[in-house]
């Protein structure tokens, strides 16, 4: 299906003075031309894409909205407001026309450039006292800060903006989410890093900066910057871990099962003598720590500990081939960070995604049409 012509669009969820704003605010915030002529906001259809995003029911309805909430609180406090982004639209846009009206005797989009950028930069300094307006659960900076995420979030093959990565190339997708709030050292690294004449921006997290149902269909809560990511399971299911991801989506599948707090030790054999035929409970070895022992971790060059059955080119110094095929059982494969020869000294999640990914494919594409070795030894 062909995307909508934005002349010819008509929005689903702004009215029609809503609309006029947000036509004329995202034009400003990326505007077409500027080195390489980039292609700006309209011209990329972003005004439809944010319309189409506060259209859904589902978006921002998994946000905690029973309070108490505290607009002046620190970003590393969680989500403060008692509004979902919808209504952060519709009451922001309201404010500012109202203040435009009185300050300049017109609407927003009416105004010139240069009103316009100035009105903008007022907006994300809070020059704009909502609370005078009428609304003081919410300020006119956290209302930017949301625009602007979601302009950017519309306009993937545009310019780079100030604050995203200066060496990354172009993108077909946006990245599914913005970028978690910072916190203090966050700032006085940026801060730091800026007078020195760097250009800090922030890393893709593994930790959603809002509630967001993922590609799998399972739900996921926004960060509330807890500060307990490392060595600890994310109890508000914030993290990008398998358990929070994918797992319940697993589960939900008829052709899946898995065992806890389980090691295999032992896989039981076809009579062939080559294949496996299943693994049951009395080949697992089931361990656990128990309460108040302690866990060693200065042996371990990092928390992320890894290996157990590596990959290798050799079966004499390897459990795995490249595909994560057993060298010795072609029908089992042994996906995760058990694969790794050595511990990372960072995350290795992404490396496991990958790796998994690539036998996965491999599965699919080569073993299930001629199930043997893929690699031969």
């Amino acid at each position: 299906m062909a995307a909508p012509e934005l002349a010819d669009y008509k929005p689903i969820f702004f009215s029609d003075d809503e609309w006029q704003f947000i036509l004329a605010a995202t034009d400003r915030l990326i505007p077409a031309g500027g080195k390489g002529k980039a292609l700006g906001a309209l011209e990329t259809n972003v005004p439809i894409f944010i319309d189409q995003q506060l259209h859904s029911e589902e978006f921002g309805s998994e946000i905690y909205m029973q309070g108490p909430f505290n607009t002046e609180a620190p970003a590393t406090m969680g989500y403060q407001i008692p509004f979902r982004p919808q209504q952060i639209y519709q009451t922001s846009i309201r404010l500012i026309n109202q203040w435009s009206q009185t300050t300049h005797q017109k609407a927003f989009h009416a105004l010139t450039l240069e009103e316009k950028d100035a009105v903008l930069t007022w907006v994300n300094k809070n020059g704009i006292d909502f609370a005078a307006l009428g609304e003081p659960n919410l300020k006119a900076s956290q209302f930017f800060s949301q625009l602007l995420s979601d302009t950017k979030h519309g306009n993937p093959r545009g310019q780079i903006l100030e604050g995203d990565d200066p060496f990354e190339g172009p993108r077909s997708e946006p990245y599914p989410l913005p970028a978690l709030d910072d916190t203090l050292d966050n700032v006085m690294f940026k801060e730091a890093a800026k007078k020195l004449g760097y250009h800090p921006f922030p890393n893709p997290s593994a930790c959603v900066s809002r509630a967001w149902k993922n590609p799998y269909g399972n739900q996921i809560a926004p960060c509330n910057y807890c500060g307990y990511c490392s060595k600890y399971p994310c109890l508000n299911y914030s993290k990008a871990s398998p358990q929070t991801a994918v797992m319940d989506s697993l589960k939900r599948m008829p052709n899946f099962s898995y065992e806890v707090n389980a090691e295999v030790i032992k896989v039981v054999l076809n009579d062939d003598k080559k294949t496996a035929k299943e693994v049951n409970p009395d080949s697992m070895s089931m361990s656990f720590l128990l309460m108040g022992a302690d866990f060693d971790l200065t042996k371990y060059v990092s928390t992320h500990n890894v290996g157990g059955a590596v990959m290798g080119d050799n079966p004499k110094t390897s459990a795995l081939n490249k595909y994560l095929q057993s060298w010795d059982v072609h029908n089992v494969f042994v996906l995760g960070g058990n694969a790794f020869p050595q511990n990372f000294q960072a995350n290795p999640t992404d490396t496991i995604g990958a790796i998994t990914l690539m036998a996965a494919q491999a599965i699919k594409d080569q073993y299930l049409k001629n199930p043997g070795p893929l690699v031969q030894a």
